[in-house]
This record gives structure tokens, C-alpha cells and sequence, in this order.
């Protein structure tokens, strides 16, 4: 803990006999991005070994959104740690950029929408909306994901393992 984190969380000094009061100190970075990492471990959208074509864009569009909701939540507790919220705010638009490139709304079928009205248009809605984002989407997760472990100390483990990265 540096001396600029000492400030910030002095809360008070008493005299004359001295005493000092502080702020406790939040959960460690490294705990945050565990738990960030663990999460998104079980996620099957990032799993580079199941292709692109063979995810299901619903269950995908759906995944997408409870990624969003959960880095929105550990967002809160990164306060103290300005690097470790620029991952995850980076991974957040990353969802949001994806979500917002398909076209869709939470709860919404994405293969159900009127403009795409038969087979044909759906297969090609998919091979040049779809996958292309889900690729990018899978690229910068990629990045962020390796970053956050390289910085917090964490061994990538389970499906992360695997991600390769462009840097």
C-alpha cells in the first residue's frame, strides 16, 4: 500500500496523544479478478474451441448480457484499483459493442426478427453480422482476460487456458 492509498483512506487524527483512524481496506485486487476470471471460466462464448458456427446465437446473445450484468457488478468494487476497472470496463464495451453490432435486445430472439424472413436471409445474417462480432467480441475479451491474470498474479485455468491472444 502506497502512501497516496494511506491518505486516501485516513479518516481522521485525534491529539494530543496521537491516534489515527482508517478506512478498512476493500477486497484485494487480486480476489476481484479470481472471481471475474472464475466467471468467466464456465462462460462457453469464450471458448475458442467451440466454433463459431456452431454457437447458438440466442444462447449467445443471452450469455452476452449476463457477462455485461456481472462486470457491472464488480465494477462497484474496483474503486481502489483504476487499472483493474479499465479491464473491466473494457470487457463491458467489448459486450456491449457485440450486442449493439447484432442487433438486439435483452429477451429478444434473435433469429425470430421480422426483417429476416426466411432461411436464406438468416444464413447470411449470420455469417456476416454474427460471427464477425462474436469473433471480435471473443479477440478483445482474449486480451483483457490475459491482462488481468498477467497483472493479478492468476494462473489462467479450465477453457481460459486456451484463448489465444493478439496483442
Amino acid at each position: 500500500m502506497g502512501i497516496k492509498e494511506l491518505f486516501r483512506r485516513l479518516t481522521g487524527v485525534s491529539t494530543p496523544i496521537g491516534g489515527v483512524s482508517f478506512k478498512p481496506a476493500g477486497e484485494p485486487e487480486r480476489t476481484i479478478a479470481f472471481r471475474v476470471l472464475s466467471f468467466l471460466e464456465d462462460r462457453r462464448i469464450l471458448n475458442w474451441y467451440h466454433a463459431v458456427a456452431v454457437e447458438d446465437p440466442n444462447h449467445s446473445v443471452k450469455s452476452v448480457f449476463e457477462i455485461r450484468n456481472y462486470l457491472t457488478e464488480q465494477l462497484q468494487r474496483t474503486e481502489a484499483y483504476p487499472q483493474l476497472a479499465g479491464c473491466l470496463w473494457r470487457m463491458r464495451a467489448a459486450c456491449r459493442k457485440f450486442l449493439d453490432e447484432v442487433g438486439v435486445q435483452e429477451g429478444e430472439d434473435l433469429l425470430a426478427r421480422r426483417d429476416l424472413k426466411d432461411r436464406e436471409e438468416r444464413w447470411e445474417y449470420l455469417l456476416q453480422v454474427f460471427h464477425p462480432a462474436l469473433i471480435a467480441l471473443r479477440e478483445e475479451m482474449a486480451v483483457c482476460i490475459t491482462e488481468l491474470a498477467e497483472r493479478n498474479n492468476v494462473d489462467l485455468f479450465g477453457e481460459l487456458k486456451n484463448i489465444p491472444v493478439k496483442r
